[in-house]
């Protein structure tokens, strides 16, 4: 079984990214929040938020299956705290 691999998050991988976000906040929240919530969800705006997260993080990266992305984190220091 190959193991997965991390790298740097880019720019390209941000539709991949939104789309794994969205799948997974369907799949995990629901029948926990409203479902009108989830529909709402808006992939262009999670998106954007991950564009952010590249310019302003510490470090965003993506985990890779076979060269597909399948999976994503990002962190950082909490605001106001130096590393």
């Amino acid at each position: 079984m190959e193991l997965a691999k991390t790298r740097p998050a880019v720019a390209t991988d941000l539709p991949r990214i939104a789309e794994l976000v969205l799948e997974t906040w369907r799949h995990a929240y629901g029948g926990l929040v409203p479902q009108r919530f989830l529909a709402d969800l808006d992939i262009h705006w999670i998106r954007a938020r991950w564009e952010h997260h590249l310019l302003v993080n510490e470090f965003t990266i993506v985990a890779t299956l076979q060269s597909n992305v399948v999976g994503g984190c990002t962190g950082g220091a909490a605001p106001g705290v130096r590393l």
